[in-house]
C-alpha cells in the first residue's frame, strides 16, 4: 500500500476538528447540568459572535481543566452551593501558642542573606484589588495594584529593588553572585498580564536576564448571586475575577517552565504586592534565616492584629494545627491568634503533596456585604495540610502596613509611607526629609 501524506493529514486534522468539538459540546452539556445555561442566551436568534463564542469556550475549557481535582466545572459549582448553604466550620476554640520571635543577631542576619541562593522569591499581584479604586488619570479604566504609585515607584519596583538588595548583600558579604527566580502571578484582570509584560519591557527588565521572571496566570472565576447564579453585566458578558491568591500552590505545581528550577532551589517564599513595608529592614532575611535553620516545612510570618484593619488570623485549632481564618468571618476577632501578613516560606520538597492533598486552599465566598461574590482561595491555607508548621512573629511596624484603599487613613499608601520614615529615623542619625530612602540601605542598620 502506497504512502499519502495529504490522505494522513487530512485524517488528523478531521480528528482534531472532532476532538475540539467534542470537547465544546461536553462544555455546553456541563454548563446546561449546572444550572448555569442562562450565559449562552445571548448567542440566540442567530446572531453569533465566533470571537465571543470562542473566548467563552476557552474561559469555560481553562476553568474546568483547573478545578479537575475537585471535578472541574461540575466540581466548582457543588462547592459553589455547599458555600452558599452551609457556614464555614469555624473552629469554635482557638489554643493559645507562642510564635518564634527572633532576636536580632548580626550573624543571623548574615545567615539569611547567605540563603538568598536556596529561594524562589513570588509576588501575587493579579488579584482584584477593588478597594483600592486605581484608575488611569486619563482613561478611567482600572489599573492593576503593582502599578500603584508608592514613595516615587510602583509596588512592583519596591518588591524587585528588595530582590536586588539582598543579591548585593550577598556578594558584598560572601563574594557570592546568585540571581533570584523570580515568579510573578498575574491575571488577565484590568489588563493585568498585558500591562505587566509592557511595565518589564519598558523597565528592561530591571537590567536582569529575562529568563529570570516567570509568570504564573491566575484563573478567573464567575461571580454569582446569592442563589449561586452566575452574573452577567450589561452587555451579558460573564462578571470574572482572579480566584484569590490561594491558586499560586497550584500554579507553582503545575508550571512546566518552572520544573527545573524548583529542583534547583530548596524554598519558596511567597508574598503579596500590597505590603511595601516587607521589602525594607531587616524582617524577610531574618525570616528566611529561622525558617531555614529550623526544620519546619512551611513558615508563616504573623505579628500583633491591629484594631479596625482587615486581615486573616492565623490560629491554633483544638487538634494542634494551625489554620487561617479571613477577616469575613465574625468569629474571627474573638478568637486568640496573630494577624496574617501574607509572607509565607514552604519547602519545595513539600510542593507536591501539600497541592495534592490541598489544591484549593480556603476557598470562600465574600459578599462583602453586596449581592453579588466571587469564590476565592486563601493562599495561608495551604497550612491546613501541613504538620510541621512554624509560626514566626515581627512588631508590626517590620512586618505590614498593608494598601489595601485609597485616600488616607489605615490600609492606605498615607500609613506605609508614614510607618517606613519613622523607622529611617529609628535606625539612622540626622535622615532628613526628602531623603532617598533605598531597601539596601535599610538593612542591617540597627537592632529590631
Amino acid at each position: 500500500m502506497k504512502f499519502h501524506p495529504s490522505k494522513q493529514i487530512e485524517k488528523k486534522e478531521k480528528k482534531t476538528s472532532s476532538t475540539k468539538e467534542e470537547r465544546e459540546n461536553y462544555l455546553k452539556k456541563t454548563v446546561f447540568e449546572i444550572g448555569q445555561g442562562h450565559i449562552f442566551e445571548v448567542f440566540s436568534n442567530g446572531k453569533l459572535d465566533q470571537l465571543r463564542w470562542q473566548s467563552l469556550i476557552l474561559w469555560l475549557d481553562e476553568i474546568d481543566r483547573f478545578f479537575l481535582p475537585i471535578g472541574g466545572l461540575k466540581g466548582l459549582e457543588k462547592k459553589i452551593t455547599e458555600m452558599l448553604h452551609h457556614e464555614a466550620e469555624i473552629p469554635i476554640e482557638a489554643y493559645p501558642y507562642t510564635p518564634k520571635k527572633p532576636d536580632f543577631d548580626e550573624n543571623n542576619f548574615k545567615k539569611g542573606i547567605s540563603y538568598q541562593k536556596n529561594l524562589i522569591e513570588v509576588v501575587v499581584l493579579g488579584g482584584a484589588a477593588e478597594r483600592l479604586n486605581f484608575k488611569d488619570e486619563v482613561t478611567q479604566e482600572p489599573l492593576p495594584a503593582f502599578l500603584y504609585p508608592f514613595m516615587g515607584k510602583t509596588l512592583l519596583e519596591w518588591i524587585i529593588l528588595d530582590i536586588q538588595s539582598k543579591e548585593r548583600l550577598m556578594e558584598e558579604l560572601f563574594g557570592e553572585s546568585e540571581l533570584t527566580p523570580i515568579v510573578l502571578m498575574t491575571s488577565v484582570s484590568k489588563n493585568n498580564k498585558k500591562l505587566l509584560l509592557s511595565f518589564l519591557e519598558e523597565k528592561k527588565f530591571f537590567d536582569r536576564p529575562k529568563s529570570s521572571f516567570f509568570l504564573l496566570e491566575q484563573p478567573l472565576v464567575p461571580y454569582v448571586d446569592r442563589q449561586g447564579k452566575w452574573c452577567l453585566d450589561e452587555l451579558q458578558n460573564i462578571q470574572k475575577a482572579p480566584c484569590g491568591h490561594g491558586a499560586v500552590w497550584k500554579l507553582l505545581h503545575d508550571s512546566k517552565e518552572l520544573e527545573s528550577v524548583l529542583k534547583e532551589k530548596t524554598h519558596v517564599l511567597v508574598r503579596q504586592i500590597n505590603n511595601p513595608v516587607l521589602s525594607f529592614f531587616d524582617t524577610l532575611p531574618l525570616f528566611v534565616q529561622t525558617t531555614l535553620d529550623s526544620p519546619a516545612e512551611l513558615a508563616l510570618l504573623v505579628t500583633d492584629t491591629l484594631p479596625g484593619a482587615k486581615e486573616g488570623k492565623i490560629i491554633l485549632k483544638k487538634n494542634g494545627r494551625f489554620t487561617n481564618l479571613e477577616y469575613i468571618h465574625n468569629e474571627v476577632s474573638d478568637l486568640f491568634g496573630f494577624a496574617n501578613v501574607n509572607a509565607i516560606l514552604m519547602k519545595v520538597d513539600v510542593l507536591n503533596g501539600s497541592v495534592f492533598q490541598n489544591p484549593f486552599p480556603g476557598f470562600l465566598l465574600n459578599f462583602k456585604g453586596k449581592e453579588r461574590a466571587r469564590p476565592e482561595m486563601s493562599m495561608q491555607n495551604i497550612v491546613d495540610s501541613i504538620e510541621d508548621v512554624l509560626v514566626v512573629h515581627f512588631p508590626r511596624q517590620y512586618a505590614i502596613s498593608a494598601i489595601k484603599r485609597e485616600g488616607e487613613g489605615l490600609e492606605t499608601a498615607d500609613a506605609a509611607v508614614s510607618i517606613i520614615k519613622n523607622l529611617y529615623k529609628q535606625h539612622s542619625s540626622g535622615s532628613k526629609e526628602g531623603e532617598i530612602y533605598t531597601p539596601f540601605e535599610s538593612r542591617g542598620l540597627k537592632k529590631l
